[in-house]
């Protein structure tokens, strides 16, 4: 807005070409510092999300940020996001949730949990800067899983040994460049039980450990 009434101005007052072309090139100038402050801003939001290692015996909690490999489809390789896990909902309506979700996808599948399991959803924020992107864009999909304590299945009370996958709620038309964007990952857990992990990133490759309902 400042620079079109300084223009209007000019014209007004009846300023030469010469002045004009000089009132451009101080915008210019203006523009060029205002592209290189948010380059230095983008930077610095980069360098803040300082991730943590972590592992078996030593996992994240909510809200700490770890490093977990996410597919890269601009080049076909693995590539390691920063990654941390808000906050967890579990419980017939997270179940009735989850199910409305797959029913709405062509992406998602939906497995009903039998009378001893219900479904969690894990809320979760990622970070895209410096992630290759193509044209179109990418999801905040990530692989994950649920383990036991030990990193292993979880043995049950009656000798048999549990594990899941998790899904990736994200939209089927939900694609992102850049910046913390958010995602969700539902799974199922066994009703009354909160000592697992969840291991974000793909198997093979950078995983982030997380307890997130310690």
């Amino acid at each position: 807005m400042l620079a079109g009434l300084m223009i209007l101005a000019a014209f007004i007052s009846g300023c030469s070409g010469k002045n004009d072309e000089s009132s451009k090139s101080s915008e210019k100038e203006k523009s060029k510092e205002s592209v290189s402050q948010t380059s230095e801003v983008s930077e610095k939001s980069r360098k803040s999300v300082d991730t943590a290692i972590s592992s078996v015996s030593s996992p994240l909690g909510l809200n700490e940020w770890g490093k977990a490999a996410k597919f890269c489809t601009a080049d076909g390789t693995y590539k390691d996001v920063p990654i941390r896990i808000t906050s967890v909902r579990r419980g017939e309506k997270v179940t009735n949730e989850v199910r409305q979700a797959a029913n709405s996808s062509a992406l998602l599948t939906f497995y009903e949990p039998d009378e001893k399991e219900e479904y969690a959803i894990a809320e979760y924020e990622m970070s895209l800067d410096g992630f290759p992107v193509k044209e179109g864009g990418t999801q905040a999909d990530i692989f994950a899983s649920v383990s036991g304590p030990d990193g292993e299945m979880i043995k049950l009370e009656n000798g048999s040994y549990w594990g899941t996958t998790a899904l990736s709620l994200v939209g089927d038309d939900e694609y992102y460049y850049e910046d913390i964007v958010k995602g969700k990952l539902a799974y199922k857990i066994i009703k009354g039980y909160n000592d697992y992990l969840l291991i974000v990133g793909e198997i093979g490759e950078t995983q982030a450990y997380f307890k997130p309902e310690r």
